[in-house]
């Protein structure tokens, strides 16, 4: 399936009040690109071979009959998705065989795994930093000025996709809602029932780190992250070894949908597949701002973050540069900071990544701390591509440019004024 390849406009700061004051938001489509991940800087995603699992398969049907068909010839259901009209299941060729040539049937396709590796880096993990530090990347995109405004980002709900989140870290506890643990069930199960431990068991801390760049605490402790009151919810999609199956994800998204959570962060990628694209369209649906890393092998842009729902994030450098792994390509929107990227990891510990999977984070945040002002997603991104800075690189490198949440909040905020000012102007003018 071919998609559009026109890119989201970045339109000046008065069209956008005039648009978002309108309710006629619109986003140019991102260009979709296939293809398998290979070396990357913060992680390595690589397609594996089928192996033990050619077997298992993500089965979309268009109607109740094809669901029991699928049923049907399956020796085990994994998942009955039934947000995205999907099953999981493992069946014999025969049964292959039966739903390839049923009606009923949209698309049948291996379910295939995904792993994530970092790569040989120095990282040291401090158990304490001496009070608060407050990252680079948080003072770089202006959070800490939105911060003394007391915008922290109360009452958004922020999904990451990930390895998990620890539950008991001193920075990010008091954040935590309820998540789900996709790699840890088996069953016939909808997206909403899964209620395996979600904590981040993986020794790198991934999805920790992801989520302290989001939301970690603003105490006197460890860091700070871009939106320090958001809700976090630790939706685990890759296992203790980083590996996770494409059904995994989509049904993560499922579940920030079926919440209708504000934001979902994902911090991983790899080819383009059916489920996961239903995934992401369920979710879109549903109000979610979808958020996801470039990834990191200096070449085009992976899915999810390739899809037209969804915001590509590449990585600079602390010099406003693009990081020498960083994917780019026409399907970037936003550049985060993604180098020395200090964060908490397990066990009350805080380290240095880098990586596109540390600089999607800051959009995510920042898209919250929009969304706490009243905004939808679809006004949220608009704003947020509105009032990105240009850093003088090539739009394939930084889409609109480096994420500003300061100026976005001005925005925001100037176009509550200009509503509120309108509607006393009505208010009068009908006495």
């Amino acid at each position: 399936m071919e998609h559009d390849s026109s890119r989201v406009t970045t339109p000046n700061r008065r069209t956008v009040l005039q648009t978002i004051g309108a309710g006629g938001l619109a986003l140019g489509g991102i260009a979709g690109t296939s293809g398998s991940a290979a070396a990357g800087s913060d992680e390595n995603w690589t397609e594996l071979s089928v192996g033990d699992h050619d077997q298992r398969y993500n089965v979309g049907y268009k109607n109740g009959d094809g669901a029991k068909t699928a049923k049907d010839v399956a020796t085990t259901v994994y998942y009955d998705i039934d947000p995205l009209d999907a099953l999981t299941i493992e069946s014999d060729l025969d049964g292959l065989q039966t739903l390839e040539e049923n009606d009923d049937i949209e698309y049948v396709e291996v379910d295939r795994q995904l792993e994530v590796e970092l790569p040989p880096q120095e990282v040291e993990v401090q158990q304490e930093t001496n009070g608060q530090t407050v990252p680079w990347g948080i003072e770089r995109i202006g959070a800490r000025d939105v911060h003394e405004m007391g915008i922290t980002g109360d009452d958004v709900d922020v999904c990451v996709l990930d390895t998990g989140i620890d539950p008991s870290h001193e920075d990010l506890a008091a954040n935590l809602g309820d998540g789900a643990a996709y790699t840890e069930c088996q069953g016939d199960l909808v997206p909403w029932e899964c209620e395996e431990p979600w904590s981040d068991d993986r020794e790198s801390g991934h999805g920790t780190h992801v989520a302290g760049t989001v939301g970690a605490l603003d105490n006197d402790l460890g860091v700070v992250g871009v939106g320090p009151d958001v809700t976090l919810h630790a939706v685990k999609v890759l296992d203790q070894n980083g590996v996770g199956f494409h059904s995994d994800i989509a049904n993560g998204l499922a579940f920030a949908g079926f919440f209708e959570f504000d934001v979902a962060n994902m911090s991983l990628g790899g080819v383009d597949t059916e489920l996961k694209r239903a995934g992401v369209e369920y979710a879109h649906e549903q109000g979610v701002l979808l958020v996801a890393s470039a990834q990191n092998e200096g070449a085009p842009v992976l899915y999810p973050a390739a899809y037209d729902e969804v915001i590509a994030v590449s990585a600079t450098t602390p010099d406003d540069t693009l990081a020498w792994f960083s994917n780019r390509g026409p399907e970037v929107e936003l550049a985060a900071p993604g180098v020395d990227v200090l964060s908490t990891v397990p066990q009350d510990g805080y380290a240095a990544y880098e990586g596109t999977s540390m600089a999607a984070p800051h959009v995510a945040g920042a898209g919250a701390i929009i969304m706490s002002l009243g905004y939808s997603a679809s006004e949220t991104r608009e704003i947020l591509n509105a009032t990105a800075e240009d850093i003088s690189l090539p739009s394939e490198h930084q889409g609109s440019g480096l994420v500003d949440v300061a100026t976005a909040v001005e925005l925001a905020l100037e176009e509550q004024r200009e509503k509120e000012e309108k509607k006393r102007e009505k208010k009068g003018a009908a006495q």
